[in-house]
């Protein structure tokens, strides 16, 4: 009998528990209400339950993406926050979304006697020649790894830049040495013009395209200069790539992406197998636009980097971890060479810019709802059907794109260096 008793005693608490129970979200907008979490910043660090949750994940992660929109300042400053949260745990690898040949230009000049200095004036020079390294915020970033030594990397992986042609032309010339005498001139009036072209463009205000200054006949007389397969005649290649990259964003947007992914594929993997050479596996930290960032197929309709670097941590045993980080308002630096007016370096931002293509608008609902920088786990909304019931398409979308999607408060312009 006191054993059927019990038996009793525990069905009831049992039952009492179950009635006790929160009932599950049924739609997506429930989903976010209960899942959300704060976070913040303190001295640098990211803090709160929402931060304890993208950290706990970082640390298993052989690749953690952080997608963004590009010109703010709290991007790059949530980035700098995840890798001194983790300690040693942190990762030796920045990868940003720049052209490659600019990168190993600019992280020599770090690593040099000069430092800071010597790259604020390649910035100078070469205005907006490194994307998006040309903010302040950004280079601190890329400075952070590479004060960690002489081990520590930034990879460039992206074309070069729309205004980077005058920098690489520089950047040949060095290696110009074993060209004769002729070609050595004809490179030598090319980067000037392409100097003076850039500097013209700048003082008048009027955009003309940098890039498309190079015309066929340029890389013809380049390619006959550096014949063998040298580092000089690899940023010819480079170059010539980037340029027809550009040229099709006017014609076919789809074959111009294409291009850019195989291209940041071709170099992620050139800087992970050098990597991978010396011993271990390679972690890197990823801060670039959210169209790449991401798993599966992008915005932009390629399997992107954010699935090569998902699909590569797998096949070695590891997971990656993908965040988006949006904003509900506040200010954007929009402001290029050629902008006359100064206010584009503090522009209002429009928070509905990204939620036609990215499905962001119940998120930013849920967090307004809840008040403060909040961050959603988005890995829960896939185990169920009806957690994501009411989403759009482009919202069921991202919720298996990332893992996280952070929302800070009012976005703050990034900083451009100069």
């Amino acid at each position: 009998m006191r054993s059927i008793a019990f038996f009793t005693l525990l069905v009831a608490l049992a039952s009492s528990m179950v009635r006790a129970e929160e009932p599950a979200p049924q739609n997506l907008a429930e989903a976010l209400r209960a899942g959300a979490k704060s976070w913040s910043l303190e001295q640098g660090r990211l803090s709160g339950p929402g931060g304890e949750a993208i950290l706990e994940a970082a640390r298993a992660a052989q690749f953690v993406l952080l997608g963004e929109g590009h010109g703010f300042a709290d991007p790059p400053e949530f980035a700098g926050a995840l890798q001194l949260s983790l300690g040693e745990k942190r990762f030796d690898y920045f990868v940003t979304e720049t052209g490659f040949h600019a990168v190993r230009e600019l992280e020599s000049l770090l690593r040099g006697p000069r430092g800071w200095d010597a790259a604020v004036d390649l910035c100078r020079r070469h205005p907006h020649a490194l994307a998006f390294l040309f903010f302040e915020e950004d280079l601190r970033l890329a400075e952070s790894f590479v004060k960690l030594g002489p081990g520590a990397r930034v990879w460039g992986i992206d074309q070069e830049m729309l205004m980077a042609p005058a920098l690489n032309l520089e950047l040949i010339e060095r290696r110009a040495a074993r060209a004769d005498a002729a070609a050595r001139k004809e490179l030598s009036e090319l980067t000037a013009r392409l100097r003076r072209r850039t500097q013209e463009m700048i003082a008048s205000k009027k955009y003309a395209s940098p890039m498309a200054e190079l015309k066929d006949a340029d890389f013809a007389l380049l390619r006959a200069a550096f014949p063998a397969p040298d580092e000089a005649r690899e940023i010819v290649d480079d170059l010539a790539l980037s340029a027809e990259i550009y040229r099709l964003q006017e014609v076919s947007g789809y074959r111009s992406n294409r291009l850019r992914s195989l291209l940041m594929k071709r170099y992620f993997m050139k800087h992970y197998r050098t990597a991978a050479a010396q011993g271990g596996t390679p972690r890197a930290l990823f801060k670039m636009g959210a169209y790449h960032a991401g798993r599966g197929r992008s915005a932009t309709n390629q399997f992107d980097i954010g699935n090569l670097a998902s699909e590569l941590a797998e096949s070695n045993g590891f997971e990656s971890t993908h965040i988006l980080i949006v904003s509900p308002g506040g200010e954007q630096n929009r402001w290029f060479p050629w902008s006359a007016d100064r206010a584009e370096r503090r522009k209002a931002y429009p928070p509905g810019e990204l939620d036609e293509v990215l499905g962001t608008k119940p998120f930013f609902e849920a967090a307004a709802a809840r008040g403060g920088p909040t961050v959603f786990d988005l890995r829960p909304l896939r185990q169920r059907r009806a957690f994501r019931a009411g989403a759009s398409p482009v919202t069921e979308t991202l919720v298996f794109q990332y893992d996280f999607l952070v929302v800070t408060g009012p976005a703050r312009p990034a900083t451009i260096v100069e």
